[in-house]
């Protein structure tokens, strides 16, 4: 059995956010007397899975490329591929 602060110190959360969550019921917990709360560390890990919120990764991921023409011997736009680091094509 873990006391408040072990349980607390598990979970990572501030005091008043733990006393929170118990008050709530979301985390399960004995009562002996007014003031002494314990936990069970599988208690405790049952809500750590619970908060669990799964990523997705996309499976497939879309370029879209854009063709500009870049006519002319200087332009704001052929600066910006420049020091992006791009090469930019005169003709398509």
């Amino acid at each position: 059995m873990l006391t408040s602060k072990e349980a607390q110190a598990m979970l990572g959360v501030s005091a008043s956010n733990f006393h929170s969550l118990v008050r709530s019921g979301a985390i399960a917990h004995y009562r002996f007397g007014k003031r002494t709360l314990r936990f069970e560390e599988a208690q405790i890990h049952e809500y750590m899975k619970a908060c669990v919120i799964a990523s997705t990764v996309p499976k497939e991921v879309t370029i879209t490329l854009i063709n500009v023409s870049l006519k002319g011997e200087k332009s704001a736009l052929r600066d910006f591929f420049e020091k992006a680091g791009l090469k930019a094509r005169d003709k398509l």
